[in-house]
């Protein structure tokens, strides 16, 4: 299996594996939309999690 590491370098914060989104998801806005995103497109990265994630630069 191939695992792809995405980084964008503008924006901090930690490496984290998209299995773990959910987990975080309850304590942390961010990750339960992420989580959301991801678990209507087969658990993949997608192009509405990247906005969401996109959208949360800089605040």
């Amino acid at each position: 299996m191939y695992r792809k590491k995405l980084i964008y370098t503008h924006i901090e914060m930690p490496l984290t594996a998209l299995a773990d989104f959910e987990e975080l998801g309850r304590t942390d806005p961010l990750f339960a939309k992420l989580d959301d995103s991801l678990k209507r497109n087969n658990g993949l990265w997608n192009a509405e999690a990247e906005r969401i994630l996109l959208g949360t630069a800089g605040r």
